[in-house]
């Protein structure tokens, strides 16, 4: 980004430095291989962490508060003569039954809030039982000595596989108090060395991609494609991802995952649960609440371009339903943007970024496809 003078550019950066001070602390966490934060560390950067493995190479000291209230409680009373008596370590209480049933472990998953980790966690779940047991109706089978090598040997990514078992002892209790610390250890070493692997793969991957990859083609490709393949609804999600993109103004607004899935239509914006997404037809409002970092970034909101409202009314009006684009699944909707688009969503998003970087600071574009700025050399 070009800068008027040093001033702007010190401006420039204080600003940055402020308005991502939570990235910049767990930037500057990993970078230092820090083991412990506070808690005030933690509370400010807890929200802002996409990467649950991130928690399992740091811990949360206690206050000095915390410590001396431990320290007053274990204390012994000073009696005549004063022994000092060593606290005692009490282990959890673990079940006599060695055994969790399968399927408490895929209840458990079926109750998770995001539709899209629920059928992950659901396929994990069945491709370790097919992989490592012999047993299939109990998942405590996968969590065997061997099963780390087992499956480093079968993925090329095992880190998917040994952080979904993570997860799984550190949300579910009852699995928890049946792993052996040592195996727990294991599991979390291995997950960190594997996912640094993994990730330097994927950055190299990427840096391969983009040297190999015209994107102005890929663009021209994408905007030029034949659309008379495509149905209505097709040509609509069509011009939404490719035009509706932009406000009133002509400014680019957001370069969307699968977040129009399940666009609600509403009629104004009390109508807001700021829950759910919603357009309001009348004034071409798009009101995006639920994205896959809600809790990172404000809901998106804007009034898209003439073009494309006037594009939706007629379509309403030829066939009036509750959503935008119907009700999807997630995945289905994949499928119907990737035929729509001529890509994939990523690809899409890929394509979208490139076309757009030399108008926008990397800042920004970060910023409406809802990412950090530094999520994009392994992810895109």
């Amino acid at each position: 980004m070009p800068f008027k003078d040093k001033q702007a550019k010190s401006e420039h950066n204080k600003a940055y430095k402020a308005n991502n001070s939570e990235l910049l602390t767990i930037q500057r966490i990993i970078r230092l291989k820090q083991k412990t934060i506070t808690k005030t560390t933690y509370d400010k950067i807890k929200s802002f962490v996409e990467d649950e493995s991130f928690w399992e190479n740091v811990k949360v000291r206690k206050s000095l508060q915390e410590r001396t209230m431990e320290a007053t409680q274990n204390a012994v009373p000073s009696q005549p003569p004063i022994v000092e008596k060593q606290p005692t370590h009490k282990s959890p209480t673990v079940s006599s039954k060695k055994e969790y049933p399968v399927q408490l472990a895929k209840d458990f998953v079926a109750n998770l809030e995001v539709e899209g980790t629920r059928d992950t966690y659901k396929s994990r779940i069945n491709v370790l039982i097919k992989l490592l047991c012999k047993e299939k109706d109990d998942f405590m089978c996968i969590y065997k000595e061997k099963s780390i090598e087992i499956i480093k040997k079968k993925y090329k990514n095992p880190d998917q596989y040994l952080n979904f078992m993570l997860y799984m002892i550190d949300n579910v209790e009852e699995i928890k108090k049946r792993v052996p610390n040592k195996l727990v250890v294991q599991l979390r070493k291995e997950a960190v060395i594997t996912k640094a692997k993994s990730d330097a793969n994927t950055i190299r991957k990427n840096e391969k991609r983009a040297k190999n990859t015209d994107y102005n083609t890929e663009y021209i490709n994408m905007i030029n494609k034949d659309t008379s393949v495509l149905n209505d609804m097709e040509k609509l999600i069509r011009s939404f991802y490719i035009n509706g993109i932009y406000d009133k103004a002509k400014k680019l607004k957001m370069i969307p995952r699968n977040y129009l899935f399940d666009v609600k239509l509403i009629n104004n914006l009390r109508q807001n649960d700021k829950i759910n997404n919603f357009y309001i037809a009348r004034s071409g409002t798009l009101v995006i609440n639920d994205f896959k970092t809600k809790k990172k970034y404000d809901p998106i909101m804007y009034s898209i371009n003439p073009n494309v409202k006037e594009m939706v009314s007629q379509n309403i009006k030829k066939d009036p339903r509750e959503y935008l684009f119907r009700q999807n699944k997630r995945n289905d909707f994949n499928k119907i943007i990737s035929k729509s688009l001529g890509t994939g969503i990523d690809d899409y998003r890929r394509i979208l970024k490139a076309h757009h970087q030399n108008e926008y600071s990397l800042e920004y574009i970060a910023d409406v496809m809802r990412n950090s700025p530094t999520a994009g050399k392994i992810s895109y």
